[in-house]
């Protein structure tokens, strides 16, 4: 899976390896040379998740079962 195919998209939903699914606008991809532990992840600002509603959520590559562009 290339992180960087869902830069442009406004919306998708996001399955984590925990089966907890996310919805929410993309906001930035950062490469794996760009992080800090060297794997490259998405960044989306949260809509379905009442906790993280309105906030800014990062998901390493490794840690992404499924993505799914919605808009």
């Amino acid at each position: 899976m290339n992180l960087f195919d869902y830069e442009n998209a406004k919306r998708i939903k996001l399955v984590d390896i925990d089966h907890e699914e996310w919805i929410g606008t993309v906001e930035d991809v950062i490469s794996g040379e760009d992080n800090n532990d060297g794997v490259e992840s998405i960044v989306v600002r949260s809509e379905l998740v009442e906790k993280y509603k309105g906030k800014l959520v990062e998901f390493p590559k490794n840690e992404i079962k499924s993505i799914e562009i919605i808009d």
